[in-house]
């Protein structure tokens, strides 16, 4: 569903050239269903808008590219956003979203991921103002663990940023590690004015 707007030059001679496409399109259908798999379940009020450049080198085979994506009211494991744009590039070697923002109301969160395509390591960064527990559905186990015996109201403020090393291949991230600034929260039902939680592993 949706509509893209295409250009670009070719040369014939050696089937190379570079394409343009930006237009609003649900590509998820077009996607491998193995590369589907692995990502969060994602529903669409409306079709997200990209904007997608492509180097083509020699056979038009895909050498490398760039990419912008935006979208409103999006569902992430029936997590909504109400606003979610990122940018990034890749080729035959890496993969790399510089610049991910998510809004939820007053929540917010600002990402950066890399994946080395050979190895499929990837660091994700992690920078937000947010109640974590509303998150748990998207990120891995020891993420709840965390917080687990926190309790959060309309009257806290919970900023942290994170950084998280693993491998596409595994299910245990290989090390993490992380800061959050508390106020106004509860621990194991004690209030809590201001605190700092500092948490770092691997393999969890």
């Amino acid at each position: 569903n949706g509509a893209l707007t295409c250009s670009g030059h070719f040369n014939t001679a050696t089937r190379s050239g570079q394409l343009d496409a930006s237009g609003s399109v649900d590509l998820l259908n077009l996607l491998p269903a193995a590369t589907r798999a692995k990502l969060p379940r994602l529903e669409f009020e409306s079709a997200p808008h990209y904007h997608l450049s492509l180097c083509l080198k020699d056979g038009f085979a895909i050498d490398s590219g760039s990419f912008k994506v935006s979208s409103e009211q999006l569902h992430a494991n029936a997590i909504r956003f109400d606003h979610i744009a990122a940018a990034g590039s890749f080729s035959h070697d890496r993969i790399t979203v510089d610049d991910i923002f998510a809004q939820r109301g007053p929540q917010w969160l600002e990402a950066r991921f890399s994946l080395e395509r050979g190895t499929q390591d990837y660091t994700l960064t992690l920078v937000g103002e947010a109640d974590p527990k509303q998150y748990n559905a998207l990120l891995p186990r020891w993420w709840a663990a965390i917080f687990r015996d926190f309790r959060f109201t309309a009257d806290s403020s919970t900023r942290g940023d994170f950084i998280i090393h693993g491998n596409t291949q595994q299910h245990a991230a290989k090390l993490y590690w992380g800061h959050a600034a508390l106020r106004n929260v509860h621990y194991k039902e004690v209030p809590i004015d201001q605190g700092e939680v500092i948490v770092r592993g691997r393999g969890c």
